[in-house]
């Protein structure tokens, strides 16, 4: 009879020893989800900041563009402007010769 015993409490040792082995898993198992779900929390984030650094490059390269394409028209419109004063200075020239000849 005492076999019986001793086998049922050793049973029930091993039985406890299971419950918290699995219990332990358990709760490693949540802890590695947990820590899966801020590892993947921190990817979007990153990526996330990475988009928003990638748009403001490409904002910036645009404003960079817009600002070059500016500066090539305020020298083309200089251009014709200066053009237009030497022509008109060649016809006064003309005018002052004619009228000197006259």
């Amino acid at each position: 009879m005492w076999i019986v015993n001793i086998l049922g409490l050793l049973l029930e040792a091993f039985e406890e020893e299971e419950e918290e082995e699995e219990e332990e898993e358990e709760e490693e198992e949540e802890e590695e989800e947990e820590e899966e779900e801020e590892e993947e929390e921190e990817e979007e984030e990153e990526e996330e900041e990475e988009e928003e650094e990638e748009e403001e490059e490409e904002e910036e390269e645009e404003e960079e563009e817009r600002k070059k394409e500016r500066k090539k028209e305020r020298k083309k419109e200089r251009k014709k402007e200066r053009k237009k004063e030497r022509k008109e200075n060649r016809d006064l020239h003309f005018i002052k010769i004619q009228s000197e000849q006259g």
